[in-house]
């Protein structure tokens, strides 16, 4: 792990099932922070955590966006909804023996397990049922950013912008809807954060975080982590960098879908953009 402690330990070598006490789980739409917020989280001598996205790693059983040829926009459609949300397309059993065997840690003691996946979003309720003891850290971002990052990614052809932005925005106010829903019914064990407080205030987002789970003494959001291998550099607010890429046609376009939703907008703080 660059610039963090050595994780030395690994779960194949240990018993995960008396060391592990919590399960956090980062839960947030893609293009949301999640994967930099995850990584910091892993920095903490006492995580257990893995190399890639849970549902990306071997022997994992249930819907894959990799796989089953899920597109970013999966919260777009109702098909893909319900089938990420079918529970007998799951088994935890599995599941928690494959991550358990494949997690690393600095230090064999450790008792949190901490992993990220965005279609998670759509099924806290499982993973409440499955797994002891469990926190979650939400996670939104402003959606044009997050729409036209999804966008900068699947865009082959210019002719398909207008329907690319059209499921893009689709996409993130269904994740909006569930992570409401989310928010609403995990108060007791869940955290709220915004993509834009952990970069205004990331000293405070940390000392939040470690009320939820005082384990996490060495929480630093303020630093430099590689992402996806698409950037390495120090904590920043890239809204204005992915918005100011949305012309004046493509924010009309996504506000055709946002304005339909207008009071979920609000709820999170976030407003319509005016055509620039």
């Amino acid at each position: 792990m660059e610039n963090g402690p050595s994780k030395k330990y690994l779960g194949a070598d240990q018993d995960l099932e008396k060391l592990v006490e919590t399960h956090l789980f980062v839960i947030g739409p893609n293009q949301s922070g999640s994967t930099f917020v995850t990584r910091a989280i892993e920095r903490c001598f006492a995580t257990w955590s893995l190399s890639r996205e849970a549902q990306h790693m071997l022997g994992y059983q249930g819907p894959d966006t990799l796989h089953h040829d899920i597109p970013l926009t999966w919260a777009s459609s109702s098909e893909s909804v319900d089938f990420i949300r079918a529970r007998g397309n799951y088994d935890w059993g599995k599941n928690r023996k494959a991550w358990y065997f494949q997690a690393q840690a600095a230090r064999r003691d450790a008792n949190i397990f901490v992993t990220k996946s965005p279609p998670f979003l759509l099924i806290a309720d499982q993973l409440v049922e499955h797994f002891e003891q469990v926190r979650f850290l939400f996670l939104l971002r402003n959606p044009y950013a997050v729409v036209e990052g999804i966008c900068r990614r699947t865009i082959k052809q210019e002719s398909q912008r207008a329907e690319a932005l059209r499921l893009a925005a689709s996409h993130i106010m269904t994740c909006f809807e569930y992570q409401k829903q989310n928010i609403q019914s995990y108060q007791a064990t869940g955290l709220f954060l915004s993509y834009e407080s952990i970069c205004s205030q990331p000293l405070e987002s940390a000392k939040k975080m470690q009320r939820l789970i005082p384990e996490l003494t060495e929480l630093d959001f303020n630093q430099r982590i590689a992402v996806k291998g698409m950037y390495d550099e120090q904590l920043r607010d890239m809204n204005d960098d992915h918005i100011g890429r949305l012309g004046p046609e493509d924010i009309r376009a996504i506000n055709k879908v946002f304005a339909r939703k207008l009071d979920l907008m609000r709820f999170f703080g976030y407003q319509l953009l005016t055509d620039i």
